[in-house]
């Protein structure tokens, strides 16, 4: 399946790059006392079949660590097709593939978007997650299932902002950590400058993302990040 979504994404950046775009993104764990950065590159066509690869890692943020510090993160190939059911409704079907080092998931989702208004737009996502990771004890089996809304509001041509909430049931495997515990809550706040650059759209976010494990100590979790779409 990796391998397979890979070939299909490379594909489809070959065939249509000057449509690409890639995302740079990096940010701040207040609670894991870490920074993380991401690259992804996705493209749509116009029938609508699309998809992405991105790989992301992270680094601890004391003073006496170097390079020894970072560490690779999840890695992710999705594709997806967007069926339009009208000219407000469209239905995303897609499958992503993530990997680590610890194990893999495959996440088949199912995306409604609809366009509300001129200015207001609601996208529900329900997403099952099904693979193994490998524990201190034994090479696990994970299933989960994931509910996410994204709503965005367009203040003007150039400004919109985003709110995701975002919960996990993780219905097999181990816990999120002991304090989390089999439930994930996430609430992301985000906003992007549109167009205020045809070469680029920087964006911002702050994401909650519940109780975290710190060396046996629970610690609230708060993503601070900053990145910017590229259009190729």
């Amino acid at each position: 399946m990796q391998k397979t979504l890979i070939a299909t994404l490379l594909t489809i950046t070959c065939a249509g790059a000057g449509a690409a775009e890639l995302d740079l993104r990096t940010g701040y764990d207040t609670g894991m006392d870490k920074w993380f950065s991401r690259a992804l590159i996705g493209h749509q066509w116009s029938s609508g079949v699309g998809g992405w690869l991105e790989v992301t890692s992270s680094n601890s943020s004391k003073s006496d660590e170097g390079l020894d510090s970072f560490t690779a993160g999840d890695n992710e190939a999705a594709v997806y097709y967007s069926y339009k059911l009208s000219d407000k409704l469209a239905l995303v079907p897609g499958v992503a593939q993530v990997w680590n080092r610890d194990g893999s998931e495959t996440r088949p989702y199912l995306q409604l978007n609809w366009q509300l208004s001129d200015t207001l737009s609601v996208s529900p996502r329900y997403r099952y997650q099904q693979g193994h990771i490998d524990t201190n004890s034994a090479n696990e089996k994970v299933k989960a299932h994931n509910f996410s809304v994204w709503a965005t509001w367009k203040a003007n041509d150039h400004v919109h902002f985003s709110v995701n909430p975002e919960y996990t049931k993780r219905v097999s495997g181990p816990d999120f950590n002991k304090f989390a515990g089999d439930d994930m809550f996430e609430l992301g706040l985000q906003s992007r400058f549109v167009s205020v650059s045809k070469h680029f759209t920087p964006y911002f976010d702050v994401r909650y993302v519940d109780k975290g494990d710190k060396n046996g100590q629970e610690v609230n979790r708060v993503w601070v990040r900053a990145g910017v779409k590229i259009p190729l």
